[in-house]
């Protein structure tokens, strides 16, 4: 193919048709540079195909990170609170009416509080392929702010509900009024007294107070976490 623009151009040189000429010259640099044009239009296209591919494998690893702290981490921290809340209520109640305590009751006021482990392989992931693979903003800052933001947030409360219980359940307090059982539960030694005393009934409100934040904080985070959810469906379905 070169060789024969090759002869037309001595052709046309040797027939001394300079004008026609350049303007063979010109079409053929048209066509250079639409050829390179479209190179690079395709290098493009697979480029985008192979970043697009990438953003897939890394949305779909996110979203089953997200579904498996849903269902596991947050499920059991959830109930746990919601377990702790319900039973400071039962207990108040108990004192308010002067109700007798049942000796069997497990107590569940355990010093320690709850750890948050949640999924972070996935994130870390994307912080090493770069944050900007993700072109849909809306699940973008919704990841930022569900890892950055809101369980920095949740691990915070759990580790200040931790500080309380240690605080206010402290060592003296514990031996003096329960013992601890086959389960690993704390029973009450003598559960008529305990329901007199100001400092357990302090316990209990705090507690209900605390476990009550953490209910609504999970709920606001679940919320958080299947909208992102529902937005990478959307995106990889339509794309």
């Amino acid at each position: 193919m070169i060789k024969f623009f090759r002869k037309i151009r001595q052709r046309m040189l040797t027939e001394n048709k300079f004008g026609k000429y350049l303007i063979y010259a010109m079409g053929e640099i048209i066509l250079v540079v639409i050829g390179i044009l479209i190179a690079l239009q395709i290098n493009n296209w697979n480029e985008g195909r192979k970043e697009r591919k990438e953003e897939i494998e890394i949305l779909i690893e996110l979203k089953g990170a997200l579904i498996y702290d849903l269902n596991k981490v947050f499920h059991s921290i959830k109930n746990r609170a919601i377990s702790r809340r319900d039973l400071a209520i039962d207990l108040l109640e108990t004192i308010k009416t002067g109700k007798e305590l049942n000796d069997s009751i497990d107590f569940i006021f355990i010093a320690g509080g709850e750890t948050f482990r949640p999924s972070y392989t996935a994130y870390k992931a994307l912080e090493s392929k770069g944050i900007d693979i993700i072109k849909n903003d809306s699940i973008k800052y919704g990841i930022i702010q569900i890892y950055d933001s809101d369980y920095v947030n949740l691990k915070l409360r759990l580790e200040k509900n931790s500080f309380a219980n240690l605080r206010d359940f402290n060592r003296p307090f514990l031996f003096d009024n329960f013992k601890l059982n086959e389960n690993e539960m704390y029973t009450p030694i003598a559960p008529k007294l305990l329901l007199e005393s100001e400092k357990f009934k302090i316990i209990l409100f705090r507690t209900k107070g605390s476990d009550q934040a953490t209910i609504y904080q999970l709920s606001d985070l679940e919320g958080k976490i299947k909208k992102v959810i529902s937005l990478i469906d959307n995106d990889i379905e339509i794309k």
